[in-house]
């Protein structure tokens, strides 16, 4: 029997490829409503288990706040802990990178009883800035105290979280593995369920504007190079898809072929020749693949100019360096990198 603890779209392409490899029992663990409605299009629902996480932060605060927030947790925590005690001599696997400090807290807990396997998709020392500031060493200790990991601090995008270190991966007592991802056998796995037809541009959008930039640049800059695109190849071979947590369209974006957004982007990867983005995992999920891959960062004007490094660093880190991807900074460029 195995279990898969699933918090991100990231975690999906290597769980599926873990499952379709090996005729086991298994179950999925997660505390996203949209990973739980996908999987459930694929597999029966008694082999799903969705979570709830608390609501509460333990991020510095007022202390009456910070009291309330540790009461939510440690009920939550006895709530989950009664459900997953019987659990025993399992494969439990995770990739869990950031932005987890509960789900954390799962596999330590787990770890007791049971093998622990990280399946290691992308390089977790490249997410995030780490920081040491007295607010993040307070939040590291609050958050041992409770939770009994051992994380680092680091602000991710413009969140102040946690990230998996090897002290934690010593701790759970977790082997590492990687696996081989083909996403043209994953495409076929789907296609039963979500028919999408080949075409040339695949635009993935959803959680830039008013996060990264601001809407009206987002949307001056978008609808030029989607008024390019439909000159070039036409609206009919091209397809954007939205982000599950931002399933919002801009301006022309509704004009193209929306696909579903709790379809994870890196299943459809196969159908497309060009993938479009701006910092997701899937465009070094694309790049991996072989397809041409291009990122708006260096487009669009960030709001905040300092994260920009940090980000391409991360996709660089990520991608398949022998298929780089290209940052292009205007249109002209842009024109060029479809062209090459």
């Amino acid at each position: 029997m195995i279990i898969i603890l699933i918090s991100s779209y990231v975690t999906i392409p290597s769980a599926l490829s873990l499952l379709i490899e090996n005729d086991i029992d298994f179950m999925i663990m997660t505390p996203d409503i949209n990973i739980y409605e996908f999987f459930k299009i694929i597999y029966k629902e008694k082999k799903l288990y969705y979570f709830d996480l608390p609501q509460s932060s333990l991020i510095p605060k007022n202390p009456y706040d910070l009291l309330c927030s540790i009461r939510d947790i440690k009920r939550q925590k006895k709530y989950l802990k009664e459900k997953i005690e019987i659990y025993k001599n399992y494969e439990i696997y995770f990739d869990l990178v950031a932005l987890c400090d509960f789900e954390f807290w799962i596999i330590k807990e787990l770890s007791k009883r049971n093998n622990i396997y990280y399946l290691r998709t992308i390089d977790y020392k490249t997410v995030g800035k780490n920081i040491y500031s007295l607010n993040s060493k307070i939040y590291k200790m609050i958050n041992r105290l409770v939770y009994k990991t051992k994380l680092q601090p680091c602000i991710n995008g413009h969140h102040l979280t946690l990230k998996l270190t090897e002290s934690y991966l010593k701790d759970v007592n977790a082997k590492t593995i990687k696996l081989e991802v083909d996403y043209k056998k994953l495409s076929e796995f789907v296609k039963h369920k979500f028919y999408i037809p080949n075409k040339k541009i695949l635009l993935l959008c959803g959680g830039v504007a008013d996060f990264f930039v601001t809407k009206e640049n987002y949307i001056k800059s978008m609808d030029e190079i989607i008024s390019f695109l439909v000159d070039k190849f036409g609206s009919d071979e091209i397809s954007i898809k939205a982000h599950p947590r931002y399933n919002v369209y801009l301006s022309k974006e509704n004009e193209l072929k929306i696909l579903p957004s709790l379809l994870p982007a890196s299943l459809v990867l196969n159908n497309f020749d060009i993938v479009i983005g701006y910092s997701s995992t899937a465009i070094a999920e694309a790049s991996q693949s072989g397809k041409k891959v291009i990122s708006l960062l260096k487009y669009f004007e960030p709001m905040d100019k300092s994260i920009l490094n940090t980000y391409i660093n991360y996709i660089n880190s990520n991608m398949n360096r022998t298929n780089p991807i290209y940052f292009p900074e205007n249109l002209e460029e842009f024109i060029q990198n479809i062209n090459y």
